[in-house]
């Protein structure tokens, strides 16, 4: 285990408010703090059938996403029904070295958690059924910074992302061109 400048072992807390449970989690092997401070993590629940309505909290799942030194991403996933984490992922940029933000929301669409990267240009996809991480492409938005935008779920359960651009709040959508790429579209203003 890690251990953290007070002598005691890192952990990643999962927090039910609602239920008033806490649960200690170990770090993912891969781990190696504070070289690998470039971190985020996603917290899902794993209950069959659950509308999320009046989620119990339990069984979750934990998405964790980190980037070594040389910026590669590596990913894997806690699962609290087997108190594991599963194989680790990775990928990595061919020129870039790849940083995850901390600070801004995750998405969950279908079977995909999507966290943001400090690059302008990049998102990292987390294939919960495949368990495979990979890279792709943001929308072109001008002028548009990291912190400016958030990664969101549409309406119809695709990957969107949200800008504020001067006055204007600017919703895009990814979707599948006629010849089958994937291109980032403005759905409103």
């Amino acid at each position: 285990n890690t251990i953290g400048p007070s002598g005691e072992p890192l952990c990643l807390i999962v927090w039910d408010l609602v239920g008033h449970r806490q649960w200690r989690l170990p770090l993912p092997d891969f781990v190696d703090w504070p070289t690998f401070p470039d971190c985020a993590a996603a917290v899902l629940c794993a209950a069959d059938g659950c509308d999320h309505l009046n989620c119990p909290g339990y069984p979750f799942r934990v998405v964790y996403v980190g980037t070594d030194d040389d910026g590669v991403a590596q990913a894997c996933v806690y699962s609290s029904e087997s108190c594991a984490w599963s194989p680790v992922t990775s990928c990595e940029h061919p020129e870039l070295p790849l940083h995850v933000r901390l600070s801004r929301p995750n998405a969950l669409v279908g079977d995909a958690v999507y966290f943001l990267c400090h690059q302008e240009t990049f998102i990292l996809e987390y294939d919960l059924f495949n368990q495979d991480l990979s890279m792709i492409y943001w929308p072109p938005l001008p002028k548009c910074k990291c912190g400016e935008y958030i990664v969101m779920p549409t309406e119809d359960g695709v990957l969107g992302c949200a800008t504020l651009m001067e006055s204007k709040l600017e919703l895009w959508s990814m979707e599948a061109g006629t010849d089958g790429a994937v291109k980032w579209a403005i759905r409103r203003v």
